[in-house]
């Protein structure tokens, strides 16, 4: 998903910042390593025979002192550094963690499969079943077949809901096809039960563009039968 794609994203640029962190840790130390042999350098001892006077003294520790505390700075302007990197890798890991997690709980929720019903209780529970709510998540789960066969149970219990027929579940789809007093219904209920036979029973192959064409059958016939149920 999309947030698996961007923790991705996040624990690449992580490890790449991670490595900047160990490379400027290793030119600063030489940079120190520099800055320690210039000053060493810069700085020339002598000695004469003759004994220095007591003025001179100071005006070298008076120049040698300035560069210790230029030293000094420089030191504890590396730490803060060092320290803020510190905790932008902290911030860093923790939202990778942050990431990792939400996409392992998204993934879960996703992958959540459809429960089939059998046909035995998809008729049992014919007058109580959610059909829009699972036929959605057959739907979504790619089975079409078992999304027909819960197309066809719910337009039966449409039927007895408009009192076109008597629901019994020992009932065969021909004998309700009979009581069907209405011509045009019952016209239409016997195409859709041709579909839902051809496919629930003879085990037809069915894509989503077939699906799609034959859901398009069923909804017909849902809508005309709730513009023709008992106010």
């Amino acid at each position: 998903m999309m947030i698996g794609n961007w923790g991705r994203i996040f624990f690449y640029f992580g490890i790449y910042f991670l490595s900047q962190i160990g490379i400027q840790a290793q030119d600063s130390l030489v940079l120190e390593k520099d800055k320690l042999e210039d000053l060493s350098k810069d700085y020339q001892y002598s000695f004469d025979e003759k004994e220095p006077e007591e003025a001179e003294a100071p005006n070298d520790e008076l120049e040698y002192e300035p560069r210790e505390s230029v030293s000094w700075f420089n030191g504890s302007g590396q730490v803060v550094k060092a320290a803020l990197i510190i905790i932008a890798a902290g911030l860093i890991i923790a939202l990778l963690i942050w990431l990792i997690n939400n996409s392992s709980r998204s993934n879960t929720k996703n992958n959540v499969t459809v429960e089939i019903l059998s046909d035995d209780e998809i008729t049992e529970k014919t007058m109580e079943l959610d059909f829009p709510q699972l036929i959605q998540q057959a739907e979504n789960d790619g089975k079409y077949r078992y999304s027909i066969r819960l197309y066809y149970q719910w337009l039966i219990r449409k039927l007895a809901e408009a009192e076109m027929i008597i629901w019994k579940k020992d009932k065969t789809n021909h004998q309700l096809l009979n009581e069907i007093p209405v011509n045009e219904i019952k016209s239409d209920f016997r195409k859709i039960t041709l579909v839902f036979e051809k496919y629930w029973y003879g085990e037809y192959p069915i894509d989503v563009n077939t699906y799609l064409k034959e859901k398009n059958k069923f909804n017909l016939l849902l809508n005309s039968l709730n513009e023709r149920q008992p106010s």
